[in-house]
């Protein structure tokens, strides 16, 4: 896949691959979607996060710009989780580390460490090596095709590094909006799991075979 190509989405989005300066906006777009207990770590460490998908060459992430620069939405994968996570540990462990550490008073988020730490693509549905990290569209650009066009794009990069199936988490509490928007991708639901020990969080996985 070429890094960026003209994609037919309205207001003439470009789609390409995000860089590391796209950083701060792609925190707030993650911010803006809610669902996720990395919220808890802090900015800083969602940030860093973001670098480490970037730069990773166990991850991508794709991104829809408009012509004035504005990036409107992203989504990143995981072509190996476990490798992703283990880099990520390796490279940015101690620094991430110092970030977290006086959030770690609270139990739900050691309970959050630990499950990020341990998960490794491992579900009631089958242990899953290609997955969706994080994604994101901004409230002014919903309904505009941006998130299919992101997450499309993401579909033909997997398919093209010869992944068979590609996994992905929502908020267990918004399955109606989700299997809407999911299906019409071609996503398969699967059911809920509790991802973290006291909240659920629905699964999907696309074929790409």
């Amino acid at each position: 896949m070429t890094a960026e190509n003209r994609a037919n989405t309205p207001a003439t989005f470009m789609i390409r691959h995000g860089r590391v300066e796209d950083t701060p906006r792609l925190v707030e777009l993650f911010r803006e979607m809610g669902f996720s207990r990395l919220h808890g770590f802090g900015p800083g460490f969602v940030r860093l996060m973001h670098r480490h998908i970037i730069k990773s060459p166990h991850a991508t992430c794709i991104v829809a710009e408009s012509d004035d620069g504005t990036i409107h939405g992203y989504i990143t994968g995981a072509f190996d989780g476990a490798r992703f996570t283990r880099s990520f540990i390796f490279k940015y462990g101690f620094l991430a580390g110092l970030m977290i550490l006086p959030r770690l008073l609270r139990v739900e988020h050691i309970k959050t460490l630990y499950h990020c730490l341990t998960h490794f693509g491992k579900t009631p549905f089958g242990d899953q090596k290609e997955s969706g990290l994080t994604f994101g569209v901004s409230k002014e650009s919903k309904r505009m095709g941006v998130g299919t066009e992101v997450f499309m794009k993401l579909m033909e990069e997997f398919r093209e590094r010869g992944a068979k199936t590609f996994a992905f988490l929502t908020d267990g509490s918004a399955d109606g909006s989700a299997n809407r928007f999911y299906r019409n991708l071609g996503a398969e639901y699967l059911g809920q799991y509790q991802f973290y020990p006291d909240s659920e969080a629905s699964m999907y996985r696309v074929d790409l075979s």
